[in-house]
């Protein structure tokens, strides 16, 4: 009798006890919300540049629309406008928190926990000065217009104005908030590198 050689029997081989580091993927929030904040910095840019020179183009402004307007509109338009010194301080605010957003929006880019600190310490200078301009700016109109204010029309056009306003310097400084409070969140950032 004959034998023929057997192939030993085939049997699963059994999946390696020390694998291969599994790969993370990183989450994509840090880009996104990184990315928006450098977009909305640069419209605070712009808007701190207009509040700065606003003050010098304001003759000019009012010299044309005194053309076509009766002297009692002109008194509650004029009103209606800053005045230089609050314009430049408020030109002055907007550089100093659209460049603690730009820092904190490229740190949050490159994930770092300072970035996420700095958005939110911008988010939150961002809504009292918000609310304190809107006061201020209130007041200022006001005790400008007096009584010529309060009953021309254009008083309408002011408070949508500042509803306006108050809504959109609110959002993205609420939204920053909101999202560094939570807790998926915070767990993240605590792993990023300290600077």
């Amino acid at each position: 009798m004959t034998r023929f050689p057997t192939e030993p029997p085939m049997v699963p081989e059994a999946p390696p006890t020390v694998g291969a580091p599994v790969i993370q993927r990183q989450s994509a929030w840090p880009t996104v919300v990184g990315v928006i904040a450098i977009v909305w910095a640069i419209l605070s840019y712009l808007g701190a540049c207009f509040n700065l020179v606003m003050p010098w183009f304001l003759p000019v402004y009012h010299e044309l629309v005194s053309r076509s307007m009766p002297p009692s509109e002109i008194r509650v338009l004029e009103a209606t406008v800053p005045p230089a010194e609050w314009a430049i301080i408020t030109g002055l605010v907007a550089l100093i928190l659209a460049t603690l957003l730009t820092v904190g929006a490229v740190r949050l880019l490159k994930r770092r926990q300072s970035g996420a600190t700095l958005c939110n310490l911008w988010a939150a200078v961002s809504v009292f000065w918000v609310f304190a301009g809107l006061a201020i700016n209130s007041l200022l109109m006001i005790s400008r217009g007096g009584e010529e204010l309060l009953n021309s029309p254009m008083i309408i056009g002011a408070i949508l104005g500042a509803c306006v306003g108050l809504g959109i310097g609110c959002a993205l400084p609420v939204f920053m908030l909101i999202w560094f409070s939570r807790l998926a969140i915070r767990e993240e950032v605590a792993e990023w590198r300290i600077q």
